[in-house]
């Protein structure tokens, strides 16, 4: 078992015969800020809402800390919490891991985690298609219609000397389909550009960027130097 006990246990020693040997055990009032955890993400709560929640009352981490998105979401993607201890899960040979059930007091069930699970995996960013990434257009696979929610997509004329974001229903099933026109691309284009950099990219909103990212990136790394422990 690693050196490092997940919050809410404290790793203890039994006796095992002639021998003792490492278990973790139900660290009193953690454990119970981790059930709270769990609960308000099977409520539906974001990370983000999760993590504001706990820094606004105050609840340290183990370390003393703010919490963080990363700390929160390692918590809830960690199955020692259902009681199982699990060996080998990111190998790399192909081999299935190893697992022990009940080797600890659970504190949530298996099918509480699985919940929590399938949440997560339900808000996860969706990869973009290989084809939107390489485009050289700025809204491709981003423009959607106003008149019929289909996607707009780009498309040149006279050998691309000029370029439209045309609906997908006006090139797929002919005038009359839609009723939005074709939009200059380079005008919509510098439109959008315009208004982020007004509205969006503020001196204001990017050095708090820059601190959320410098927290962030602080805390992943003390939660690798805590587990390589």
């Amino acid at each position: 078992m690693s050196a490092y006990a997940p919050y809410g246990y404290r790793r203890v020693h039994v006796q095992d015969g002639p021998k003792k040997r490492p278990r973790l055990e139900l660290d009193p009032p953690a454990d119970a800020m981790v059930r709270r955890i769990f609960d308000m993400a099977l409520q539906g709560r974001s990370i983000l809402d999760i993590t504001k929640t706990l820094n606004t009352e105050g609840i340290p981490t183990v370390n003393g800390k703010k919490w963080l998105k990363t700390t929160v979401h390692t918590m809830l993607d960690n199955e020692s919490y259902t009681g199982a201890v699990v060996w080998g899960a990111t190998a790399k040979d192909g081999q299935p891991p190893v697992r022990v059930e009940n080797a600890h007091p659970a504190i949530i069930s298996k099918r509480e985690y699985q919940r929590v699970k399938k949440l997560l995996g339900s808000r996860a960013p969706k990869q973009a298609n290989p084809r939107r990434a390489s485009s050289p257009y700025l809204l491709s696979g981003i423009l959607k219609c106003e008149t019929c929610g289909r996607a707009m997509s780009a498309s040149e004329a006279k050998s691309g000397k000029y370029t439209y974001y045309v609906c997908q229903s006006l090139m797929k099933r002919g005038s009359g389909t839609c009723k939005t026109p074709r939009l200059n691309a380079k005008k919509i284009e510098n439109t959008i550009v315009d208004e982020l950099r007004a509205n969006v990219l503020t001196e204001s909103n990017i050095r708090n960027l820059v601190k959320l990212l410098d927290e962030e990136m602080d805390g992943a790394a003390r939660e690798h130097r805590q587990k390589r422990l």
